[in-house]
């Protein structure tokens, strides 16, 4: 007996279902993958993405070939019911999760599409003349008091504190491991503009935006290379004009959207949580078994983490805080020690540019910088200091003297940059500094970054400078 026309076509429906997913899993997923953290995906990652493809395919040409079987039919039929299970499970789970987002732990906050939208520093699902932090991993709350509320929602960086004694929404759009390039352009720049499409987001009444002494200056050379500003990676003058371009080609891209554009939140959710999840434990295999992986910036080899290094003993990073020497860790990030002049000053003009492009952005925001210095700058030391370098064969040995002069250094070229960027300029040395001489304000486990007194320190400091005052009111 003939089969009903619609059976035969079971087959032909799930060979399109299979191909549709092939057509949406490249593009999608490694698009992201290239997006994610500025770098491209690891080869084992490509790999089982084309795998994953190559199965739908070879899947889809089976059902093709063998539709007019009957063991085809019924393995249609069961791929449908799945498919069919599984879509509305995602729909429902989409359809709910503007809804909950802002009920998922501190952990879960990454793989949100847009990321403000879990962030608990704010009264509703939307800021309202808020504060926006920008930057790098100072911005985004790393560190000890971070992770030891991980699977929580409660408060853990500077953010949550200006909150609450501003009582002024605040929310961070800062990511680890930025330099000006991603941190004060890409990052806030393209999420913005995917903002203000799907929610016609107000812009910020105030953007911080904070610079770390520690590795910004690295961070911007790494950045300039890395997206291929020069030709031959040989670094020389930076032209305004040409650098602008750069950022608008192809730092934040595409100024228009579509209709999908910041819906399908929940779904996105979960293909970034897979992909970043999968990704994450294919580097951490591949950090187990191998040497560091140095990569060229600007001609010499740099490696992204810094460089391994291990000092004889504790002769090293002995600070005076409360009276006692203690030893802190060796080595600790100082302030671009190892970077010549030229490169300081590379460095330095890529800040400049970046922090011109975001108040062009913004040009109703008041933008103030936050100066942060590094945590070797915040203690008080009377030996020599260890320092991590990011290049290789770089010196990191130097005298505590050295370590000071060069932050000064530092510090007073950003607060010339920024003020002749018509920006405000906030160094948070002396109120760090001061404190760091009776307390450990980093660590102790993670010492490249402030713990939850450091970040209590930092918020008092800044606090004043952003009172109500300095505000519109709320009721505007």
């Amino acid at each position: 007996m003939t089969q009903p026309s619609s059976r035969n076509l079971l087959p032909i429906i799930a060979t399109l279902l299979l191909l549709g997913v092939v057509m949406a899993l490249n593009p999608w997923t490694l698009s992201v993958l290239r997006g994610h953290g500025g770098t491209p995906p690891s080869p084992a990652i490509e790999k089982t993405v084309w795998g994953i493809d190559g199965v739908c395919v070879a899947l889809a040409a089976l059902f093709f070939c063998f539709r007019s079987s009957p063991r085809s039919r019924a393995w249609s039929e069961r791929l449908l019911i799945i498919s069919i299970a599984a879509g509305t499970t995602l729909g429902i789970f989409d359809l709910m999760f503007p809804i909950t987002v802002r009920f998922l732990p501190n952990m879960l906050h990454d793989f949100v599409p847009f990321k403000i939208l879990p962030q608990t520093s704010k009264q509703g699902l939307l800021p309202h003349n808020y504060i926006a932090i920008v930057g790098d991993s100072n911005a985004a709350g790393a560190g000890d008091w971070n992770m030891s509320c991980l699977w929580t929602r409660q408060p853990f960086h500077s953010a949550h504190l200006l909150h609450e004694k501003l009582h002024r929404d605040v929310v961070t759009f800062g990511e680890g491991g930025a330099g000006s390039i991603r941190g004060l352009v890409r990052q806030p720049v393209q999420a913005m503009l995917r903002l203000r499409h799907r929610y016609h987001l107000e812009d910020p009444a105030i953007i911080l935006a904070y610079f770390t002494e520690g590795n910004d200056l690295e961070d911007n050379l790494r950045e300039l290379s890395l997206g291929h500003f020069f030709p031959d990676d040989r670094p020389g003058p930076i032209d305004s004009h040409a650098f602008f371009k750069f950022l608008d080609d192809d730092i934040v891209g595409s100024r228009s959207f579509g209709f999908l554009t910041g819906r399908l939140q929940g779904i996105k959710f979960l293909k970034n949580w897979a992909i970043i999840t999968f990704g994450n434990y294919f580097n951490r295999s591949k950090s187990a078994t191998t040497t560091p992986n140095y990569i060229p910036i600007l001609g010499e080899p740099y490696f992204f983490g810094g460089n391994p290094f291990m000092a004889a003993g504790q002769q090293y990073n002995r600070a005076e805080i409360g009276g006692q020497s203690r030893f802190l860790e060796d080595p600790m990030q100082g302030p671009c020690l190892e970077l010549t002049h030229d490169e300081k000053e590379l460095g330095l003009r890529v800040f400049d540019l970046s922090l011109q492009y975001l108040r062009r952005e913004f040009p109703h925001s008041k933008v103030e910088v936050v100066y942060i210095p590094s945590p070797l700058t915040c203690y008080q030391f009377k030996g020599p200091i260890a320092t991590i370098t990011y290049f290789k064969g770089r010196k990191a040995i130097y005298p505590a003297e050295t370590l000071y002069a060069v932050s000064r250094e530092i510090a007073s070229g950003i607060e010339r940059l920024s003020r002749n960027d018509g920006a405000q300029f906030i160094d948070m040395t002396p109120a760090l500094q001061q404190a760091c001489h009776d307390q450990l304000l980093h660590g102790p486990n993670d010492m490249g970054h402030f713990n939850k007194a450091g970040y209590e320190v930092l918020s008092q400091a800044l606090a004043p400078r952003l009172s109500a005052s300095s505000l519109p009111s709320s009721e505007d």
